[in-house]
């Protein structure tokens, strides 16, 4: 087990802000209970958002089956591409359950907008995937950004949307942001400690549309 909390974020296109609309929580007892932010789910309303198709009610505790419904987004074992897409996102990990896989994959599908963000906290030899926030809006030119390139992080602790917020860095060139909730992994960390970001995969046309980078202890 290594996270507890889950973050469902919607949006309502690529590009798009995000909105936490709810949150998924590993109690002690490991039993998952799933609560919406009502007052976050009122704004994404207003910009088309739906509630989870299981989760109909936006003010009640969810505590049944609220781990097999979303476990639902996960690659299935039958899959011959299941162990590629384990192994992008970091999520090979042993002791890994279907809670951390849906942490460390985001729960992606190509049918909605929906991303589970993870409360990530630092620890040796653990790293995850993320994808940044704010790149597609830079039009950074193709081939700016490549696999396998360094990166640099810093606070923007004066960001007026965001006192979280975490600066990407290519040398001196601003790449994007850490997206929602997966800053807090930075905000995480103790003063003596540092970590690694590094270029995993970059999604591109005439312009770089999306970086995903691993961060952690590499």
């Amino acid at each position: 087990m290594i996270v507890r909390k889950i973050f469902l974020s919607w949006r309502p296109s690529p590009g798009s802000k995000r909105y936490i609309v709810g949150r998924l929580y590993r109690k002690a007892n490991k039993t998952i209970t799933f609560k919406y932010y009502p007052e976050n789910v009122e704004e994404a309303k207003k910009v088309g958002f739906i509630s989870y198709t299981e989760f109909p009610d936006i003010n009640t505790l969810y505590t049944d089956g609220v781990l097999e419904i979303f476990a639902r987004r996960l690659t299935r074992n039958e899959r011959n591409d299941r162990s590629n897409m384990l192994e992008f996102w970091s999520a090979e990990g042993k002791g890994y359950d279907a809670f951390d896989m849906l942490a460390m994959t985001q729960g992606w599908l190509t049918t909605d907008n929906f991303e589970f963000l993870a409360d990530f906290y630092p620890k040796r030899h653990f790293q995850f995937v993320t994808d940044l926030a704010y790149t597609r809006s830079l039009e950074l030119p193709r081939g700016t950004i490549a696999e396998g390139d360094k990166l640099q992080f810093k606070f923007d602790r004066k960001n007026e949307v965001d006192c979280k917020a975490i600066r990407v860095f290519k040398d001196e060139l601003f790449i994007g942001f850490i997206k929602q909730k997966h800053c807090n992994f930075f905000h995480h960390l103790k003063r003596s400690w540092t970590t690694n970001l590094q270029v995993k995969a970059v999604d591109q046309n005439g312009v770089i549309r999306q970086v995903f980078i691993t961060v952690g202890d590499m």
